[in-house]
C-alpha cells in the first residue's frame, strides 16, 4: 500500500528543523556535531537535506535538542516554550542520575547553562558514561575534559 503524502519524511523538514533547534539551544555547528558524535561537514550535509540522517544520529540529536522523534520528522508540532521546558526538565533528569552524586554539585547553585555544559562535557548528552565512570572510578581522564568539567562547574581558575 503506498504512503499517503502527509506520511512521507523528507530530509528538507529533518534538516530544517535540526538547524532551528540548534540555533534555539544556541550551539554552532561544530559544537552540536561534536555532542552527537558526527562529523560537521557530516552534519552541515544532514542540515541541508542533502543526506539521509541514521536512527544513531536522530537518536543523540534529539537527546541534545531535548526534543522527540516525532518533532524531528514533522509530524508533530510544538511551541518553543514546550521545546524549552522539555529541555530543562530533560537536563534536570541526567543531572539527578549521573551527577546529584558529585561533592561539588551539592555546594555549587548551577543553572540549565552550567548543568548542560557539565553533562555536554562529561559526554552524557551523547548517551556515552564511559568519562563519567572513569571519574567515579578515579582512572586517568583525558586534561581537556576534566578542564571542561571543572569551567563548567566555575571551578577552574587560571
Amino acid at each position: 500500500m503506498p504512503r499517503k503524502r502527509a506520511d512521507i519524511i523528507t530530509m528538507k523538514t529533518v534538516g530544517s528543523r535540526l538547524k532551528q533547534l540548534r540555533e534555539e539551544v544556541g550551539l554552532g555547528v561544530g559544537n552540536f556535531a561534536y555532542l552527537t558524535g558526527t562529523h560537521y561537514v557530516v552534519y552541515e550535509r544532514y542540515e541541508g537535506g542533502k543526506v539521509e540522517p541514521g536512527y544513531t544520529f536522530l537518536a543523540r540529536a534529539s537527546n541534545v535538542l531535548g526534543t522527540s522523534l516525532d518533532y524531528l520528522f514533522g509530524r508533530v508540532d510544538e511551541t518553543p516554550e514546550i521545546r524549552s521546558e522539555r529541555r530543562h526538565q530533560h537536563t534536570e533528569d541526567l543531572w539527578q542520575h549521573y551527577c546529584s552524586g558529585f561533592e561539588a554539585s551539592a555546594q555549587l547553585p548551577l543553572d540549565y547553562g552550567r548543568k548542560r555544559r557539565v553533562l555536554g562535557a562529561l559526554g552524557l548528552l551523547r548517551g556515552q558514561k564511559d568519562i563519567l565512570e572513569k571519574l567515579r572510578k578515579g582512572e586517568k581522564v583525558d586534561f581537556r575534559i576534566k578542564k571542561e568539567v571543572l569551567d563548567a562547574l566555575g571551578l577552574w581558575k587560571q
